[in-house]
């Protein structure tokens, strides 16, 4: 199950599933001693394609209290393999993201990320190398550190106070609008006794990350140490 709550068509609730009783269903072969994931299919609905005509060869195997049963020679086969997809879920959920979104289209992505970081993994424990081979957890972090490498964010994001003092008093600063509409408080006059305390504005300085009135305020900010954090 692809943990979901948000509203799809194909949602759907498992009352015995422990992790997520709420989600999409996958039908997921996996290898049963590795628990690799060789193929995804999410549940979409009953199908309608025919069944076949002979229905399924019966055979007779004991079950697991010694108990001899009669049943479809695929049941049989399944009980004695299964396995690998709940060890591939156990992997996966030592390290999932948690998460909310109303989309699912994040969520099977998500799901579909991790389970091929599990694959790899599963892939390099079973090679044959020299040096002591890493947990599951630093092959994670080296996984993300490959694919961020050295990267930072450029811009500051709003609400990020300034912290160096030579930065704040000494640079260049120009006041812009606050990205995608938003407002923020005044980092100078919010906390005063004014009839403007409340008022949420729409400037700010991009390099301090802190909201700004136009004019004194702003001014004030890059010249007084009273303001330093």
């Amino acid at each position: 199950m692809i943990g979901f709550k948000g509203r799809h068509f194909l949602k759907q609730y498992i009352a015995n599933k422990k992790a997520h009783r709420w989600g999409v269903k996958a039908w997921v072969l996996a290898e049963s001693g590795s628990g690799y994931t060789h193929q995804l299919e999410l549940y979409k609905g009953k199908s309608n394609a025919p069944r076949h005509p002979d229905g399924q060869g019966m055979t007779r195997k004991p079950n697991s209290k010694g108990k001899v049963v009669k049943a479809p020679s695929l049941v049989h086969k399944y009980n004695e393999t299964m396995g690998g997809v709940d060890l591939g879920d156990q992997f996966i959920a030592q390290y999932e993201p948690q998460f909310r979104s109303l989309k699912l289209w994040k969520k099977i992505l998500f799901n579909l990320l991790m389970t091929a970081t599990v694959n790899a993994y599963i892939c390099y424990r079973n090679t044959f190398v020299v040096q002591k081979k890493m947990d599951h957890l630093t092959f994670q972090q080296e996984i993300i550190q490959g694919l961020i490498g050295q990267h930072r964010e450029g811009q500051t994001r709003p609400g990020r106070r300034c912290l160096l003092q030579s930065t704040r008093l000494t640079a260049r600063h120009f006041i812009e609008w606050i990205p995608n509409k938003r407002r923020m408080r005044c980092a100078v006059c919010s906390g005063k006794e004014n009839r403007f305390s409340g008022t949420r504005i729409r400037t700010w300085c991009p390099d301090c990350g802190v909201g700004l009135c136009v004019g004194r305020c702003f001014k004030h900010f890059h010249t007084l140490q009273i303001y330093e954090e």
